[in-house]
């Protein structure tokens, strides 16, 4: 069974912000236009995160986080330095102006950051339930990015195929006759594009195989 994985990502594809899979391990939150949370970052990922995005209508999120993120692991990983110089994360002492940076509400977002920390003093996100070492205050300086929005970008799983990429009958798993598949249709959750390539080119020559016997026939 097949299903879509959806990435944030900004409208701009020449454009680098922030991935929404920092959520997995820094200390990171989602705000939308109007500066509230819209889920669980931690829970949800960045399948989850976009799929908030659009249960709320909002029309992006944007990710704050403070110098612990910045200074810490995603900085080399993400290349947080680079975007910061190149103008996709910004960076204020003050939650009045990040939203400014942004242009989102600066009230919603200053009642969000001042719920987080009031929360993550007491170990407990009241508003998500978000919990463990990434649920952290935040504190000045403070960073924002650019907004991402959902990018459906794969599906995971998809259709069985055999070595030569014919796609094989669900119950008895013999190939069906004539079908083949390459790409994010027989997708696992590491499909990348070298698989792709490799794929296409595997289930090309089968079918030209298959196109040339016919011919002879």
């Amino acid at each position: 069974e097949a299903g879509v994985k959806m990435y944030g990502g900004p409208e701009d594809p020449s454009i680098t912000t922030v991935p929404w899979m920092i959520f997995d391990t820094e200390p990171a939150y989602l705000v939308n236009e109007k500066g509230k949370r819209m889920t669980n970052e931690v829970v949800s990922r960045y399948n989850g995160c976009c799929l908030a995005v659009l249960r709320t209508q909002s029309k992006g999120g944007y990710v704050i986080f403070d110098d612990k993120t910045f200074k810490g692991a995603a900085n080399e990983r993400f290349g947080l330095t680079k975007m910061l110089e190149n103008g996709t994360l910004f960076k204020a002492d003050s939650v009045a102006e990040l939203a400014k940076a942004v242009g989102i509400d600066a009230k919603g977002l200053d009642e969000t950051v001042k719920t987080i920390n009031k929360d993550a003093k007491k170990g407990v996100d009241s508003e998500f339930g978000k919990s463990g070492p990434i649920f952290q205050a935040l504190k000045a300086p403070f960073y924002i990015s650019m907004p991402s929005i959902p990018l459906v970008y794969k599906t995971e799983g998809g259709v069985e195929v055999n070595e030569a990429y014919q796609v094989l009958e669900h119950t008895e798993e013999r190939p069906i006759p004539g079908l083949y598949a390459a790409g994010a249709a027989t997708g696992s959750t590491s499909t990348r594009h070298h698989d792709c390539i490799n794929g296409g080119r595997i289930a090309g020559r089968s079918v030209a195989d298959l196109a040339i016997k016919a011919r002879k026939a």
